[in-house]
Order: structure tokens, then C-alpha cells, then sequence
């Protein structure tokens, strides 16, 4: 039942994953990953309280899902709490040092609060990790910018223009990149 919310989440479908998801947890009412793909789906239909509770559920089930931990990372940062933002990221990290997303997080909150230095390390670690992500790279090319890098910033950006090409991207993801790319 989790795959199939998963696979109605990544094909924008989100209330009927969200009903998959719901389904999932009455049958498993502990389940850590019925609770993160609820809040999945909160989080992308921008219910960024809920989502906050359903990715704390979730990690009350499984102290070690980082996918959770990056999701309330995500929803705080989009509630403007920029302390729990940075908790959750950093424990995201501590679980695996190897999962790019709370890196691109992290740049994303000290973009956001035009710490751009911080923030061209978290992109930088992110994309070590994940070299081929357009969405990474299009938030180094922006970074860059910032920081008058505009040289790197134009190959940065083109290279995650042809990413793009070359990925599988969901129509939010490349919606997000024709912002950036603009």
C-alpha cells in the first residue's frame, strides 16, 4: 500500500496518495512511513503545520528516518522557524552524512537569510553527494550569483538546464527550475 501512495505522490496525485498514505496508517497505526508520506503530500500541497505534525508522528515511530527529519526541516523553514529548521536538517545529517537533500536544505535557509557563504558549503556538500541534480544545481548557480560569481553561476546554471533534460523530474521539481533558470 506505501508503494502505491509513493507512486500516486510522484505522479502529482497527492489527495489520493494522501488517501493511500491514511489507509496505510490504519492498518499500521505506528507506521513511520505511512505518517512521512502523509506529511509528504501536506508538504507539497503547502499545509506546512500539518505536515509538521505528520512528520513528527513519524519520527516518534522511527527516531532514525531521515527523510522525515528533512521534511520537517523543509516545513519549518517554510513556517519561518529557522532554529527547528536547523535541528532537523542537521539530525537528517547525523543519521546519514551520505543524504544530499538536508544539504541542499541548509542552503536553502542560509540563502534565504543571505548567509551566502554558508550557504555555497551546504550546496557544495549537496551536490558532492548528488552531482547530477538540476534543483541542487540551480541553487549553487543562484548562490553563486549572489556572491558575484557570475561566470560560474551562467556554466552552473546551464549545466543544470541540461540535468534537467536528461532527468526524470516531477512537474513541481521543473516548475521550481524554470523559476531558477529564468
Amino acid at each position: 500500500m506505501l508503494n502505491s501512495g509513493k507512486l500516486l505522490e510522484d505522479q502529482g496525485d497527492l489527495q489520493n496518495a494522501m488517501n493511500t498514505y491514511v489507509m496505510a496508517a490504519k492498518i499500521n497505526p505506528q507506521s513511520s512511513l505511512a505518517y512521512q508520506g502523509i506529511g509528504n503530500c501536506h508538504l507539497k500541497m503547502g499545509d506546512f503545520a500539518r505536515a509538521i505534525d505528520d512528520y513528527e508522528r513519524s519520527v516518534s515511530y522511527d527516531h532514525n528516518n531521515k527523510y522525515s527529519y528533512n521534511g520537517l526541516g523543509v516545513a519549518y523553514q517554510n513556517v519561518k522557524n529557522d532554529s527547528r529548521a536547523l535541528k532537523n536538517f542537521n539530525r537528517a545529517i547525523e543519521i546519514d552524512p551520505n543524504f544530499s537533500y538536508p544539504y541542499n536544505g541548509l542552503g536553502n535557509l542560509h540563502y534565504q537569510n543571505k548567509n551566502y557563504s554558508e550557504s555555497l558549503t551546504s550546496f557544495e556538500n549537496a551536490l558532492k553527494l548528488n552531482p547530477e541534480n538540476p534543483m541542487i544545481l540551480a541553487n549553487l548557480a543562484c548562490c553563486q550569483s549572489a556572491l558575484g560569481k557570475h561566470e560560474e553561476a551562467m556554466s552552473t546554471f546551464r549545466r543544470a538546464s541540461n540535468e534537467a533534460h536528461n532527468h526524470d523530474i516531477s512537474g513541481n521539481q521543473r516548475q521550481y527550475l524554470a523559476t531558477k533558470l529564468k
